[in-house]
């Protein structure tokens, strides 16, 4: 008997186990989403897109991407006018470039360090730098004084207007510059603008770019041979995909980025534009876009 309740006994586990086992199956393992137990990583799990919801967490208040002739691959919010702050000294660099010859001293005198608010800046009064050498200071560092001293040399006035009229007649119709630095939240524009800018400059005015490619290197005073170390303050700068742009930062405006960058697998291996505005994470939200772009 005790055998035969021991077999019994057996029994009856054994289906209790059979029974858990299908009620797991049918419950449990129904529960669990199919994405969860997938090991590829969510981006390989969609196809690109251009809405922005399907690639969270996008931190941008805008961003775009452009082909270098500037036509629109994907983006969202790309007419949304936001602050540049420094993204607005490629403006500044373009309009130096076209009206004063490289050579052209530019002296930093103390109503520049003023206007400025005297922060953020190797530069010290008195000094004089030719513009093709400040130039690399402002675009390279983004020095704000350095900014401010060209369009001061010129007549801040005069420069602005000229700023802003480079603007128009580029089409931007969204963009207006309050100052030659950024630093003024009236100095803004729009995704698309200034997708619009970095083209005619690749095509137009490409030395521009090409100093803001520079990782690393010198700047000198007018008549020194004494040179001021710089390096870029652009995490991208160095990389063999990027092919110049610009960052720029304030309360306001968050951070702000637009690059020209190159990937085989991206808009057939030629150079396209990348923008984002109003970001957190610029670098990461570069990063996210780019994975979301069709192939």
């Amino acid at each position: 008997m005790k055998s035969g309740k021991k077999i019994g006994l057996i029994v009856v586990a054994a289906v209790f186990v059979l029974f858990a086992g299908i009620i797991y199956k049918l419950i449990f393992r129904r529960s669990i989403p199919r994405e969860a137990a997938s090991a590829q990583p969510a981006v390989t799990a969609v196809e690109p897109t251009s809405t922005i919801d399907t690639i969270l967490p996008i931190t941008a208040e805008a961003y775009g991407v452009y082909s270098i002739n500037g036509s629109e691959i994907m983006g969202d919010n790309v007419n949304k006018v936001w602050p540049l702050a420094s993204i607005t000294k490629l403006m500044t660099a373009e309009v130096a470039t076209t009206m004063m010859a490289s050579d052209t001293p530019i002296t930093i005198t103390s109503s520049t360090l003023e206007e400025i608010g005297g922060k953020d800046s190797r530069v010290k009064i008195g000094q004089v730098y030719p513009l093709n050498q400040i130039l690399k200071l402002m675009l390279v560092m983004s020095d704000n004084a350095a900014a401010q001293a060209i369009a001061d040399n010129y007549g801040n006035t005069q420069f602005i207007a000229a700023m802003n009229s480079e603007a128009k007649a580029l089409a931007m119709n969204q963009t207006n510059y309050a100052d030659s630095v950024g630093l003024s939240n009236n100095s803004v524009s729009t995704v698309a603008d200034m997708a619009r800018l970095v083209s005619y400059l690749w095509i137009n005015n490409k030395n521009v770019l090409d100093t803001t490619k520079i990782a690393t290197g010198y700047v000198y005073t007018e008549g020194s041979g004494v040179g001021h170390f710089i390096i870029n303050i652009d995490e991208l700068s160095g990389h063999p995909d990027f092919l110049g742009g610009k960052t720029g930062t304030t309360p306001d405006a968050k951070d702000n980025i637009i690059a020209i960058l190159r990937r085989d697998n991206i808009n057939n291996g030629e150079p396209f534009i990348i923008a984002v505005f109003g970001s957190i994470n610029r670098y990461a939200d570069v990063n996210k876009i780019i994975a979301a772009i069709p192939q």
